[in-house]
């Protein structure tokens, strides 16, 4: 914590007493260290009068302190209500918002300090045991996490109001920490106190147990982190040597690997995933936050979901037909457009027969059972594209061109025996995209 605190700290400051006492502590240490000290209070606007009354006691309270004060409001409640959030979801995301946005601004300030305390830790671990959470939902909250300091996590509230008390030292009181239609204050109010009849420090006995939890979690942590270290190659690792791992170390590579792109994988993900790597089929598996796990070829890797696998089907004409669904466009001309069926993995050119009526052209995606006849032999498009090692989470992708007999041709495959040009007449289709062709 020292190293952060000597860049200088940005403390959030609502007025209650966890935050007068970290305000005052810190403040201590600031001077103690030449380290700047900022606090920042934000207003929810969610309580009126009550709000503003916080914020003034905040302000004279820093003032008198001799720290600088900064006041950012924020209007919660049409926040919540335009993205679907709960009001203490929102608060917290807005809070952290603000609190970054000073730090990137500010040279001298280089972490942010909040006032957590022991009796939160112990709020956080009841409230995600009920949540049925693992070892990272039962760690608690840290007492540092990237560039958040904690200083005052290992303090229970009752001790915090004691000193308080004792100093004869103002603070304010929300008085919506008092209504149980919030689960933590419920935690608060009713759980924790009745299960002080079982232990005579629960805060002191929760913390043990996080304590011994985030021991444990951070070693799987850790061989979780070694493997990737070894196997990860080109944002790939091999299907069998991820099949090989123990649940709780796949599980914790899952979730390392989706966290690149903000993911976060729940424990039904997990399980499936992990099944799914037992019957060494190719797969994809669609995760949180718009990406997807593949296996393909026996390589394993998460990436975006770029595009839509939705069955469709357009209609196409001579000139040029844009394909939404596809993210491509399909040109139909009587002139050849390339002297190369792939150009830059661009595009792809076919030529068949005029005797295909061009009304009744269109394109859709893959189907099941799919199959057409080329080379005097039906295929099955299935087996056709394992064969041709396409990944399975193109394979949906690839526009298929039919007429009313079936299938004409897939892209980048040979055209339907029927459909074969007799002679240099015939139509041309162009088929460009910006990605997918270039596997096939």
């Amino acid at each position: 914590m020292e190293p952060l605190i000597r860049q200088g700290v940005l403390l959030g400051f609502s007025g209650g007493a966890d935050s007068v006492l970290l305000l005052i502590f810190m403040r201590h240490i600031c001077d103690l260290w030449g380290s700047s000290l900022s606090c920042v209070h934000v207003n929810h606007n969610i309580r009126g009068d009550a709000a503003l009354r916080d914020e003034e006691f905040s302000r004279q309270f820093a003032k008198a302190l001799g720290v600088e004060f900064i006041s950012i409001s924020k209007d919660i409640p049409t926040i919540a209500k335009e993205n679907g959030l709960g009001l203490e979801e929102a608060a917290r995301n807005e809070r952290y918002g603000v609190f970054n946005d000073i730090i990137k601004e500010r040279e001298n300030l280089g972490c942010i300090a909040v006032a957590h305390n022991a009796s939160d830790n112990s709020e956080t671990f009841i409230f995600n045991l009920l949540r049925g959470s693992g070892s990272r939902g039962l760690k608690g909250i840290p007492a540092v996490r990237d560039n958040i300091i904690r200083p005052l996590i290992y303090v229970s509230k009752r001790d915090i109001l004691n000193l308080l008390e004792e100093g004869n030292i103002p603070f304010v009181t929300d008085e919506t920490n008092f209504s149980c239609d919030y689960s933590r204050n419920y935690i608060r109010a009713e759980i924790l106190p009745k299960m002080s009849r079982l232990t005579p420090n629960v805060d002191r006995a929760i913390s043990r147990a996080i304590g011994n939890i985030a021991s444990d979690s951070d070693y799987l942590d850790g061989i979780a982190a070694d493997f990737l270290e070894k196997n990860l190659k080109n944002s790939k690792i091999d299907a069998s040597l991820l099949s090989e791992l123990h649940i709780s170390i796949f599980s914790r590579v899952l979730f390392k690997l989706a966290s690149s792109y903000s993911s976060s994988p729940e424990k039904h993900h997990v399980e499936t995933i992990f099944n799914l790597l037992k019957s060494g089929d190719n797969f994809s598996y669609d995760l949180p936050g718009g990406v997807a796990f593949y296996n393909s070829y026996k390589k394993c890797y998460i990436a975006k979901r770029k595009f839509s696998s939705a069955d469709f089907e357009r209609k196409l004409s001579l000139g040029y037909n844009y394909i939404p669904e596809l993210n491509a466009a399909i040109e139909i001309s009587r002139k050849k457009t390339f002297n190369s069926l792939n150009v830059y993995n661009f595009s792809i050119q076919t030529h068949i027969s005029d005797d295909i009526i061009i009304e009744d052209l269109y394109v859709r995606v893959r189907r099941e059972a799919d199959s057409y006849r080329f080379g005097g032999m039906t295929r099955k498009l299935k087996k056709l594209f394992i064969d041709h090692k396409i990944p399975s989470e193109i394979r949906s992708l690839i526009p298929i061109i039919c007429d009313s007999k079936g299938i004409i041709f897939p892209a980048g495959f040979p055209v339907r025996d029927s459909a074969k040009p007799s002679r240099d007449s015939g139509y041309w289709i162009t088929i460009y995209s910006n990605e997918q062709f270039k596997y096939v």
